[in-house]
């Protein structure tokens, strides 16, 4: 997706995207940081650095939110954030499951997974890997 951005705003060329992710494979550490590649590439050390920035700020927010929230958990406006950020999720799995299913000719067990994960997201003790990976076994049975 990004290589395709790159090519269509002439942002950047083959070459730029190639070499990037040569550096980025070879060198130390997650594959991601290949994005601090490209933008020194493209637009020196300043792109460089803001790419950098822009990789690293959003695990530093989740881990800034869950120490409020560890914090703060107990305090009834935090309960009923988490709930409505609940109630929002809830809806965005029914759309688009919904849209998937009338999108394409579902198998039954594409059914069976949508709706027994749709039934388990309510199970206050099932957490949600479990149902994911439960899907996930399912569809390789399935498929053998």
């Amino acid at each position: 997706m990004i290589h395709d951005e790159l090519i269509s705003q002439h942002l950047g060329d083959q070459s730029v995207f190639a070499e990037s992710l040569a550096v980025g494979q070879i060198s130390p550490g997650p594959n991601g940081l290949w994005v601090v590649c490209l933008g020194y590439f493209m637009g020196g050390w300043n792109y460089g650095l803001l790419a950098g920035l822009a990789i690293a700020l959003p695990p530093l927010l989740v881990l800034l939110i869950a120490k409020i929230y560890e914090r703060h958990r107990s305090h009834s406006v935090v309960q009923g954030i988490v709930s409505g950020i609940e109630v929002g999720v809830i809806a965005i799995f029914l759309v688009v499951m919904g849209q998937f299913l009338a999108s394409s000719s579902p198998s039954l067990l594409t059914a069976v997974c949508f709706l027994a994960a749709f039934c388990l997201t309510f199970q206050r003790g099932v957490p949600s890997y479990a149902i994911l990976l439960g899907a996930a076994v399912a569809g390789v049975a399935w498929a053998r």
